[in-house]
């Protein structure tokens, strides 16, 4: 029997699923694994014995992809245990199958080992600015305008998949199906359910604060921090 975990990974893993398979992508499927047993990982061509996403070439039939994409995720459960948290992910762009020519990658990790941004994202290229910076600044870590991570709205706000996706088809980088503005704004419109809940979870006397200023009442506020209190200190 599947834990809740298990359960609600591959529920995610699904929703990715249909996400890129009803826009760019054709036959796809995003998997889920248990790592450890309070971790699952997410990503195309994952196993029990294979937790590393495969690269997904970006076509909608036959014809030869020319971009490539990679999505992975490492997924647990929140503090209270009832609803799934995503704790590292990783959205990427590449030009080769092989995933080592990146036009960019958006990376996401809870608890990051370095002072780098928790949410941020590194474009390849070259920049004739940083160059210049460089000289200024001979000490500075960024060699190269990929070795750059630009904060990109932290754990609640940061960019989704459906907006990868989106920039890809307007910019030109990837064919479309017809219907994909539909199917983005659907899932996007989950996405945002899912994370104001979870930021109203996190915050709950900002919520109703908000909500007292729109002349709604909130009763057992003062209850529910007593709790949220009680839940951090354990």
């Amino acid at each position: 029997m599947l834990t809740r975990l298990e359960r609600l990974a591959k529920e995610f893993a699904g929703d990715l699923t249909d996400l890129l398979n009803q826009t760019i992508t054709h036959g796809v499927r995003i998997a889920a694994a248990t790592a450890r047993p309070k971790l699952c990982v997410l990503g195309r061509g994952i196993t029990p014995q294979n937790l590393k996403s495969q690269v997904i070439d970006v076509t909608l039939g036959r014809k030869t992809a020319s971009v490539f994409f990679m999505v992975a995720a490492t997924t647990e459960m929140d503090r209270v245990e009832d609803f799934l948290a995503v704790k590292q992910s990783r959205i990427g762009v590449y030009s080769d199958s092989e995933g080592r020519v990146a036009l960019c990658h958006y990376d996401f990790e809870t608890k990051p080992l370095n002072v780098y941004p928790k949410a941020h994202v590194q474009v390849s290229g070259t920049s004739p600015a940083l160059d210049q910076l460089r000289t200024k600044r001979p000490d500075m870590e960024a060699h190269k305008l990929g070795e750059l991570h630009f904060p990109v709205g932290g754990r609640r706000f940061r960019p989704t998949l459906e907006d990868v996706i989106e920039m890809l088809i307007v910019e030109g980088i990837a064919d479309a199906r017809p219907d994909w503005e539909s199917v983005i704004a659907e899932h996007r419109k989950r996405w945002r359910e899912i994370q104001l809940r979870a930021a109203v979870r996190r915050w709950p006397e900002w919520a109703a604060a908000a909500l007292t200023d729109l002349g709604c009442q909130v009763e057992g506020l003062p209850q529910l921090l007593a709790k949220q209190r009680a839940e951090s200190a354990n």
